[in-house]
Formats: structure tokens, sequence, C-alpha cells
């Protein structure tokens, strides 16, 4: 994919979704501010979990295999859309303020 350097934050999320099974997908997204693939995006599981179940009729709830091959489980309850994946720690570090310092900014 190409990005364009002048959209800014115009830019958008895209998601390529495609069907692999009677209840599993295949998801591969280009993310807005990385711009360029990612490994895995929650959001875009979700939104193309609605897509198939609203426009294909596919069985809730789906495994939605991402570029990383995690598989990703996305259903609906009475609560509303639920997402199930694992989760890791990638980074940790502190942030530290220096001291009298306002750290909000006026917009």
């Amino acid at each position: 994919m190409i990005s364009d350097q002048y959209a800014g934050y115009n830019s958008i999320n895209v998601d390529f979704a495609w069907i692999t099974g009677k209840s599993d997908l295949s998801i591969r997204t280009w993310e807005r501010g990385l711009e360029g693939e990612t490994l895995a995006c929650g959001t875009g599981a979700v939104a193309s979990a609605i897509c198939a179940a609203n426009i294909h009729k596919m069985c809730l709830p789906l495994n939605i295999t991402v570029r990383s091959g995690r598989i990703l489980k996305v259903g609906k309850s009475s609560h509303g859309w639920w997402l199930q994946g694992e989760a890791r720690t990638v980074y940790e570090g502190v942030l530290e303020s220096p001291p009298n310092e306002d750290l909000t900014v006026a917009l």
C-alpha cells in the first residue's frame, strides 16, 4: 500500500477481510499513524465481525485470524459485542514529570 504523505490526520485505518470458514475470517489492517500494516487490530476485528454477521449472516462467535497469526474471537451477547484474545505486555516504562511544571495544554 502507498501512504499519502499529505493526508495527515485525514487518513483512516483500513481492514481487508475475507471469509475462510463457516465462523472464520482473516483480516489485514493498514493503520494510520503507523502508516503501515499492523499485526492485529481489535477494533478492525470487531468491525469485520459485525459486517460478516450482518451482511453474510455468519455464525457467531467468529474466529478471526490477524496478521500475527493469532486468533481473536468476536461475538455478541445481551450486553453487546465482545472481543477475546491474548493480551501481552510489550513495553513498560515510567513517565516522570519535571517538578513544578504544568503538563496540561489548552486547546
